[in-house]
């Protein structure tokens, strides 16, 4: 019964490499080679589709993929890597986004490292579906393949570029950040995008231990944006005002003082006229004053 099985499954592969349109007979094939459950069978569609993976043409390699994704082992592994680089290199035409999605299943199942470097270049190409989800699942098994992405983010003059690499470090589930080196990307800018803050909050509070140097280090800088964000980041770890102080080697309220006020030698004529000011509006309806506190208070 498996013969007959692997036999009629051969049978099906062989007719749709056969098949030049792409018509509802075309659709139900792959669909019922998709769910061949058999493994004899799967075998036998494996080794006839496996054979035309070198083909030229799109809609072949379209539906090879979309089978082999589904059935096949990591024995094909090295050809939908070479598939690919020639997806990359513009090969295939308008097949483009189904075989890109379909290899895309087939690296996150296997956890393949070979695909980085291809998948990277197509965050280049501006390839963001499902790229994001892709590299941090692999990198979530292969913990060396950050250093890749990192090297790759620095490389780049394209400010979407290293943010796609961040999307992608930011994706990991299960392994923690090489947060030292990730926070190495980050622009003080880029703190102005709310994805780029919550993708770099969520990274640096997987990875604490190290995340704290890196936050105690911001909270030096004269720049608000910095002030702000690692100020809130340690809240949500629970950093003890005590511990900051320590830290930095200064009073944790006149640190926060200075994230609003960077003239540091008020006379009592100026601290008069600074605690007015203290009213003033920041973004929203929130006041200096009223962000001072809370910042304070949360550090209790």
């Amino acid at each position: 019964r498996s013969k007959s099985k692997a036999s009629l499954a051969e049978s099906l592969a062989k007719e749709l490499l056969l098949r030049e349109t792409n018509d509802p007979l075309m659709e139900t094939l792959v669909a019922t080679l998709r769910d061949v459950k058999n493994a004899a069978a799967r075998r036998a569609v494996m080794k006839e589709l496996s054979a035309c993976l070198s083909s030229p043409d799109g809609l072949k390699i379209r539906n090879a993929v979309a089978i082999l994704s589904r059935i096949a082992d990591k024995s094909v592994e090295p050809e939908l890597v070479e598939i690919l680089s020639k997806l990359l290199n513009g090969y295939y035409g308008a097949h483009e986004d189904p075989i890109r999605k379909d290899l895309c299943s087939y690296f996150v199942k296997f956890k393949s490292g070979a695909a980085v470097p291809g998948l990277l270049r197509g965050i280049e190409k501006q390839w963001n579906h499902g790229l994001y989800e892709t590299i941090g699942t692999i990198c979530d098994s292969h913990q060396e393949m950050q250093t890749d992405v990192v090297r790759f983010a620095e490389r780049t003059k394209d400010i979407n570029v290293r943010f796609g690499c961040l999307a992608c470090l930011a994706a990991m589930q299960e392994t923690k950040p090489r947060i030292g080196d990730i926070a190495k990307l980050i622009r003080v800018s880029d703190l102005s995008y709310d994805w780029i803050r919550g993708n770099f909050r969520r990274m640096l509070l997987r990875n604490p231990k190290e995340s704290k140097r890196i936050l105690l280090e911001m909270l030096r800088s004269h720049d608000e944006r910095e002030h702000e964000f690692a100020l809130e980041v340690l809240k949500e770890m629970d950093v003890p005002i005590g511990e900051i102080w320590k830290a930095i080697g200064a009073n944790p309220v006149a640190v926060i003082y200075n994230y609003f006020f960077e003239d540091r030698d008020l006379g009592l004529k100026g601290l008069w006229e600074t605690k007015k000011k203290l009213g003033d509006s920041l973004s929203g309806k929130t006041t200096k004053f009223e962000h001072l506190l809370r910042h304070l208070l949360s550090c209790l």
